[in-house]
């Protein structure tokens, strides 16, 4: 892409990844400007700023480096982009906490000098290495970067030499960038953690080791091993977390079951063989719809987590009746559990969205959809929303669009939101929690400005670039350009697939069949439903007459009118989750596709599809078929009833 599309840049290509030091000078030793400019990959840079460094360095002949208000993907600011020089005293209040409490404090939050005005000019020790301009001069008196740093305190190092040599250091806010801090490491697929903390040695042993004393240079060293012992000991902690609480609710629950049963819990010891079974059951249901790896604060994953070790647990007290001590208690830890377990994930994600545990990472991708906002001109828009709709897996409703002025005539689609000065009240008021941004319409100066008035309400933000069909974004770049089904692998195809949603369906059929019988009796009694006849499609292209429990002859979506079907859901002509019904799917006969008593297309076109966008929906769902899928499906067809 670099050389076809700049065929006047000069692309430095390893065949090895030879680190960030390494890399870098071989690119600096080819420089031949005044000034050399470290950039990451995972950054926005606003229009002018390097027109702002560059001014600023000219103006400034002492200074060897400079670097410019560096933003996290949410518009905080990142506190890397202004650092002291790692000394005891500077150490010891980061590690003890203290600069976390006091961060206005000159004396406790030296560290990452929290205590000076964000938006002011400042000299410091050190800046962000992910976008630093570099005075070519000063590189050639205090040399590369020290290749012995393959990532992660090289900067550091560089800096300290500089200043070592009579140069100054400044941070610049004037001009500002984005850095999707940890994005370039993670790709990378690194120990970050672990490389991090070896650097912080390295910079101890080669400056400190000799001009310090021997306390002063152990003292750093045990704070850099026990500072990255807790690193460590907070990234297991939080991993492992849901599995822990989830197993502490499970006993909880079963407390409680077991008081409800016998009035009393006398009968505890009884379980205690029987409850470690259910446990590792139910703990496994969860690892097996995915709630421990991206999913882990997901209430929906969670209740299908639960109903599933349900089962499990009622076939095995079924075969092995020593265990069968009482159903009726599996039957209240199923309610129980069912409540508890989602219930404290949505705590979390409640918390979360206002702010209160900002450490918990991303929630994973769902296709419950993100309210999405587009900040650019109505004619940008009308494309990016058509281009997203056409890329549904990346799960964007789009709300409308905000703009500086509003649009000349009533559009059809995307709806005008307001003004982009009002752009706060305009997320608050609607609950966007992602915004795109087109440059087609506003430069990166604007885009930053803006996303620093809205970084108080959690978003996320995505980026556009102008006349390229790609949303740049946290983690990841989202090609938006319209998609080919040619020669595509369909996971319903697949036999493992295929075992998985035949079992689903089995157990949800069954299980519906018995409990909306008694509510089907009364709504054909008292509420003037009847057995009406239609004819449907089957996945054999056989016309066959199936019965719905409805007041007209039409498909309603209210699950009551197709309590008949569940019938057929049982012996295999159809799904809970399928095509849509009464769709003819001529062209998709040789891939086991059955209609459904629910479908991806019906729940995300809400009545408001085209055929061509249903046909998407279609194409989407025999592509990426997995029983997370199915499962998220239903629940947001229960949301839709």
């Amino acid at each position: 892409m670099v050389k076809s599309t700049y065929p006047d840049v000069i692309l430095i290509e390893n065949g090895e990844n030879l680190g960030f030091s390494k890399a870098n000078n071989q690119a600096i030793k080819r420089a031949k400007g005044d000034y050399v400019l470290i950039l990451n990959p995972d950054t926005v840079v606003q229009e002018d700023t390097f027109k702002t460094l560059i001014k600023f360095l000219d103006e400034h002949p002492e200074a060897a480096a400079a670097s410019c208000k560096v933003l996290n993907a949410d518009g905080t600011l990142q506190l890397a982009c202004r650092r002291s020089t790692p000394t005891p005293l500077v150490v010891l209040p980061k590690i003890l906490g203290l600069s976390a409490l006091f961060p206005k404090s000159k004396l406790f939050a030296k560290y990452n000098l929290t205590y000076l005005d964000e938006d002011e000019v400042s000299e410091v020790d050190a800046v962000s290495g992910s976008f630093v301009m570099v005075r070519k001069s000063a590189i050639e008196e205090i040399g590369l970067f020290d290749e012995d740093f393959f990532m992660y305190g090289e900067d550091l190092d560089w800096f300290f030499r500089m200043r070592k040599a009579g140069y100054k250091i400044y941070y610049v806010p004037s001009t500002k960038i984005i850095h999707y801090k940890g994005e370039s490491s993670r790709a990378a697929g690194y120990d970050a953690i672990g490389m991090f903390y070896k650097a912080q040695i390295q910079f101890v042993r080669k400056h400190f080791s000799k001009s310090r004393s021997v306390f002063a240079v152990m003292f750093l060293y045990f704070a850099i091993v026990a500072r990255g012992l807790f690193s460590y000991a907070v990234k297991t902690g939080v991993a492992l977390a849901p599995l822990i609480i989830d197993t502490f609710l499970m006993q909880l629950s079963l407390l409680l079951a077991v008081r409800i049963r016998f009035g009393s819990f006398n009968e505890v010891s009884a379980y205690f063989l029987i409850d470690g079974i259910y446990t590792v059951v139910w703990l496994f249901s969860f690892f097996l719809v995915g709630i421990y790896k991206k999913r882990r604060f997901s209430a929906t994953y969670a209740a299908w987590g639960v109903i599933l070790g349900f089962f499990v647990n009622t076939t095995f007290t079924f075969f092995f009746k020593q265990f069968a001590y009482s159903r009726e208690v599996l039957i209240w830890l199923l309610l129980l559990n069912i409540i508890i377990l989602p219930a404290w994930r949505i705590g979390i994600r409640l918390a979360r969205k206002t702010g209160m545990v900002p450490f918990l990472g991303t929630l994973g991708k769902t296709m419950i959809l993100k309210r999405t906002a587009i900040v650019g001109s109505a004619e940008e828009a009308k494309r990016i929303t058509q281009k997203v709709l056409d890329r549904i897996e990346y799960g964007y409703s789009i709300e409308g669009f905000i703009d500086k002025k509003s649009p000349d005539s009533v559009l059809d689609s995307p709806t005008y939101l307001g003004n982009v000065t009002d752009i706060a009240e305009i997320v608050s008021a609607r609950k966007i929690t992602d915004i795109i941004f087109s440059t087609e319409s506003y430069s990166y100066e604007e885009v930053l400005d803006i996303i620093d008035k809205v970084k108080h309400n959690k978003m996320n933000f995505k980026i556009v670039p102008k006349q390229m069909d790609f949303i740049i974004g946290k983690a990841s770049v989202e090609s938006i350009e319209d998609l080919s089904f040619i020669d595509i692998e369909f996971n319903i195809d697949k036999l493992y697939n295929r075992v998985i949603k035949r079992s689903l369906d089995l157990m949800i059929s069954s299980l519906l069949l018995i409990l909306l019988l008694p509510f089907a009796i009364i709504s054909f009694l008292l509420f003037g439903r009847s057995i009406r006849g239609v004819d449907l499609l089957l996945q054999d292209n056989q016309v066959r007459r199936v019965y719905l429990l409805s007041k007209t002859d039409k498909i309603q979506s209210g699950i009551l009118s197709r309590y008949p079907l569940l019938l057929h859901v049982l012996t295999g002509k159809m799904s809970i989750v399928g095509c849509e019904l009464l769709l003819n799917p001529l062209d998709l006969k040789n891939i086991h596709y059955k209609p459904g008593l629910t479908s991806l297309a019906e729940i995300m076109s809400q009545g408001n599809r085209d055929e061509d966008e249903y046909e998407k929906y279609e194409q989407y769902y025999l592509r990426n078929q997995s029983l997370q899928l199915d499962l998220e499906i239903i629940i947001k067809a229960l949301f839709n009833l």
